[in-house]
């Protein structure tokens, strides 16, 4: 359920009004904040992403998100290795460059790397309380693999068993470089069993073969 676009995603594309699931005034009460409350029960522990939060962030909440994908990785593979069964990460609208994101230095290496028993889903507008009032088409979540700059990556994703990747547009990706970077422009799977839902892929590129996957 992937799709291999016709034209570059815009991310001020119009959203619908209104949102059963979404306040807009208050921050919604989420059993998910507290990630290592109920450990014992195997719970589903979530992580928030939203690129214009600007304040010091845990990522336990949306008022309280991560700004970057780096951190909310790195913060999902501590909560699952903690105890959770399964991590979920909601991400919303906007573009996510890639390239130097977080504490990563700047290399063609990035990449966004999942985790096993890892989910990653986007097309949110921020405050959802449930993942079906999501709306990927329209409130589009872009991973890109380049930098402000015009620096790019090999892969905008590395897959991995077990993990979801759910509506994303996934631009940009350059797997032309050394041998083990020339296949998987947009992502990049060596092994094992993964979801991909409701993803576009666009403008990626590879010198061997696939260069969406």
């Amino acid at each position: 359920d992937f799709h291999d676009a016709d034209h570059a995603p815009d991310v001020d594309a119009d959203t619908p009004d209104g949102d059963a699931d979404f306040d807009e005034d208050t921050e919604p009460t989420d059993p998910w904040n507290e990630p290592f409350e109920d450990l014992e029960m195997g719970i589903n522990c979530r992580i928030y992403v939203d690129v214009d939060v600007t304040e010091t962030s845990d990522g336990r909440a949306w008022h309280t998100a991560f700004s970057d994908l780096h951190a909310a990785m790195e913060a999902a593979v501590r909560y699952r290795d903690g105890g959770c069964e399964r991590v979920d990460i909601w991400v919303a609208e906007g573009r996510y460059h890639v390239y130097g994101m977080g504490l990563l230095a700047g290399s063609p290496s990035d990449s966004i790397e999942l985790g096993e028993n890892i989910g990653l889903y986007g097309g949110f507008r921020g405050g959802e309380r449930a993942r079906s009032s999501r709306v990927p088409d329209s409130r589009r979540t872009i991973l890109d693999a380049t930098s402000p700059e015009g620096e790019e990556v090999y892969h905008v994703v590395t897959g991995a068993d077990e993990a979801v990747l759910d509506g994303f547009y996934i631009v940009n990706g350059g797997a032309e470089g050394p041998r083990e970077h020339r296949s998987g422009g947009g992502l990049v799977h060596f092994s094992g069993a993964m979801k991909i839902s409701n993803c576009t892929f666009f403008d990626n590129s590879a010198t061997t073969a696939g260069g969406a996957i």
